[in-house]
């Protein structure tokens, strides 16, 4: 038998993140997963090809952009998003994607340097 605070199930990026998280705050914590940690959750998953992480970090980060992130959130939801939720990660997004750098997450970037 395991015992453990927080238990995450997954281990893409907003697993990973989130594991990262509990354990700052001094929880016992467990990922369970598939495969080997970043070997699968929907970020690093074959069948996504790619799709990885949506985020607005540095330039990117404008009013315009993070409301119309917010919109596009809500509409893919299709009512099933919570509004206040949506609202915290499109704020949060680019400082997340700080944090994953840190601790050693590689992103592919295109010849100007932007994250793709």
């Amino acid at each position: 038998m395991i015992t453990t605070d927080v238990l995450v199930l997954g281990a893409g990026a907003a697993g990973i993140r989130s594991a990262v998280e509990a354990v700052h705050h001094g929880a016992e914590t467990t990922i369970l997963t598939k495969d080997r940690v970043t070997c699968s959750g929907s970020t690093f998953s074959k069948i996504t090809r790619g799709w990885g992480i949506q985020a607005l970090p540095g330039k990117e980060r404008t009013e315009k952009n993070l409301e119309d992130f917010y919109t596009e959130i809500i509409q893919v939801g299709q009512g099933q998003s919570d509004p206040g939720l949506v609202r915290q990660l499109v704020e949060e997004s680019g400082e997340r994607v700080k944090d994953l750098i840190s601790y050693g997450v590689k992103f592919s970037k295109d010849p100007r340097g932007r994250y793709i």
